[in-house]
């Protein structure tokens, strides 16, 4: 509900220049950095489902925060307690959603659990969109107050229906399969895990600073569009990867995972020509070209969210799994501690047109790593089976 417009509250609302909101927004993946390995420790005497639950009531006290904004002291706070939260119960998750199926579905489960995710983003971007005014503080704190307490509600929805999962439940089939390369891991230094963890962060700066920082003020500033326009892009891309997730899935089905992250690269590509190109067009063709962007971009994110970590995951076995979830999940948090700050400063400096073009070039340079990749990794571990 709120992150779409944080960028537009902290800068055009509370009068916090581009580059320090930048840095603000950014401080939330240097507060998740330093909340999933705690959060790790926690985990061998707390129960995952307990870390998770806490982990959603923080969050609710972050937007809350966020509400109460009035200078950049009480903005750092919230997005630090806003960015740890949001950093351990994704860690939190991932393992009990790893946990919870067999190796099989492990790549549908964070699939769909991703897909639902947005399906909430994006109908609370559309909510927010309706709710905000451009020039009104109290409406920007509504969404805020009400965002915080969608969080309280999952949280006690979760209290009840979340699984107490052990790190020990794991099934003898992934047994079987995890144990040669877990070895093969450990003798070669953790190469593959320390490239996908690299990959993952890089596509983390990319679309961290585009969807939080760069995006917003290129809508509203080059492009001349409404905030609707910002909360439809978002929800047209919630409703995307909601309608589009199983049958992707199933069309990636036996493919190698690097391929399918590969290839997401590739869609974010081009998904961001659109958006650079949507800001030199009219407003009506920038409206729908910025639209068309979001919508593209999410069947990348189908295929990144729902391969990599599920990759990472066949890469190692029992109690290591959560140590080795915490550095996947960390690497995003550091490459979202970059993201806004290299946006914002970029924007502070009247560079978001080598901003865009910076970030396809990283992209671009993702595809042909990821293909080479495969070559190290067993057949069977690269793909469902």
């Amino acid at each position: 509900m709120t992150e779409p417009y944080l960028i537009i509250y902290l800068h055009h609302i509370r009068n916090i220049s581009l580059t320090l909101s930048g840095i603000i927004i950014g401080s939330s993946g240097l507060a998740g950095v330093i909340a999933i390995p705690t959060a790790g420790l926690l985990n061998n005497w707390i129960r995952t489902k307990q870390i998770f639950i806490f982990s959603l009531f923080l969050g609710s006290l972050g937007r809350l925060l966020f509400a109460l904004s009035i200078n950049e002291k009480i903005a750092i706070c919230a997005a630090i307690v806003s960015g740890a939260a949001t950093a351990a119960s994704w860690n939190a998750l991932s393992l009990i959603l790893s946990l919870s199926v067999a190796k099989s579905q492990k790549s549908s489960i964070f699939g769909v659990a991703f897909a639902l995710q947005n399906l909430g983003s994006g109908l609370g971007a559309m909510l927010g969109s309706v709710l905000v005014r451009s020039q009104s503080t109290r409406s920007f704190q509504l969404i805020f107050i009400l965002d915080a307490v969608t969080f309280i509600i999952f949280a006690l929805f979760s209290e009840k229906w979340v699984m107490n999962i052990s790190t020990r439940t794991v099934t003898s089939q992934r047994k079987k399969h995890m144990y040669l390369f877990s070895d093969h891991i450990i003798k070669n230094d953790y190469k593959i895990l320390i490239f996908l963890s690299s990959c993952y962060a890089l596509f983390a700066i990319v679309m961290t600073g585009v969807s939080t920082t760069l995006f917003p003020q290129w809508a509203i500033v080059q492009a001349h569009v409404s905030l609707q326009v910002i909360g439809d892009a978002f929800l047209i891309n919630s409703l995307t990867i909601l309608a589009a997730q199983l049958p992707s899935l199933q069309w990636i089905k036996r493919t190698r995972r690097t391929r399918v992250i590969a290839f997401a690269a590739l869609l974010f590509t081009v998904g961001y020509i659109v958006m650079l190109i949507a800001g030199f067009l009219k407003s009506e063709c920038s409206a729908l070209a910025l639209i068309l962007s979001f919508a593209v971009t999410a069947f990348g994110e189908i295929f990144l969210f729902s391969s990599l970590p599920a990759l990472v995951n066949d890469l190692v076995r029992g109690k290591i799994k959560n140590h080795f979830n915490s550095v996947i999940n960390g690497a995003w948090q550091i490459g979202s501690i970059f993201g806004p700050i290299l946006a914002g400063s970029g924007l502070t400096l009247h560079l978001a047109i080598p901003l865009f073009l910076g970030y396809i070039f990283i992209l671009m340079l993702l595809i042909p790593s990821l293909i080479f990749l495969e070559t190290l990794i067993p057949i069977e571990l690269n793909r469902d089976t």
